[in-house]
């Protein structure tokens, strides 16, 4: 009877904290839940209510430390994501590429779990390190899986072109365009087809 009385009278604390952020308290919310960490160091729930209302506050430091912790209690893809969401505000991008990469090797096998944003992402962290040659390949293997997608393709343009690969950048925004016809895609096509001499293409590009 005290076990289950002392976990109602924590979700009620954890409901205060929340309720405090609900109404945008956040410092207040922020160091309720702070004092439930404290007080509970190994409960994943209040590590990972810390961690929302962290991220609600703008305290990405303390929301990326909460969801760690979290992780190292209950490895979960939903943590994960929290998590990476957190690094990649913080610009931790190698955080991010160690937190992704499992979520989206499992993608494999549990189409249930979120693929493409996800994916792009982590195929991002790759270019945000200057990784040029693991961002353009991850973003080949996305093209091949979305080929509907139009900012799969965007995304493969912008990183062929950063690492002078400019055949492929091209190849890239042309399937760009078939999808989606707009003055920025068309630009970007034209300054490859400009680097390529390709001037009939930038002619039909920029009319």
């Amino acid at each position: 009877a005290h076990g289950r009385r002392q976990k109602s009278t924590l979700a009620w604390r954890q409901r205060l904290c929340s309720a405090y952020a609900k109404q945008a308290q956040y410092p207040t919310a922020l160091a309720c839940s702070e004092a439930l960490a404290d007080a509970y160091p190994n409960n994943v729930d209040v590590l990972r209510n810390l961690g929302n209302i962290a991220f609600a506050a703008g305290d990405l430091d303390t929301a990326f430390d909460a969801y760690q912790q979290v992780l190292a209690r209950q490895d979960t893809a939903d943590a994960r994501l929290k998590a990476a969401e957190v690094a990649w505000q913080l610009e931790r991008y190698a955080d991010v590429v160690n937190l992704l990469q499992p979520v989206v090797m499992r993608t494999n096998s549990s189409p249930s779990l979120p693929a493409d944003p996800w994916r792009q992402r982590l195929c991002n962290a790759y270019a945000k390190q200057a990784q040029y040659a693991r961002a353009r390949t991850c973003f080949e293997t996305l093209a091949d899986a979305y080929p509907n997608n139009v900012d799969v393709f965007l995304n493969l343009g912008d990183i062929a072109f950063k690492s002078s690969r400019l055949r492929t950048a091209y190849k890239a925004y042309q399937k760009a365009l078939r999808l989606k016809n707009t003055p920025d895609v068309r630009l970007k096509a034209a300054e490859v087809a400009w680097q390529l001499e390709r001037y009939s293409d930038v002619i039909d590009l920029l009319q």
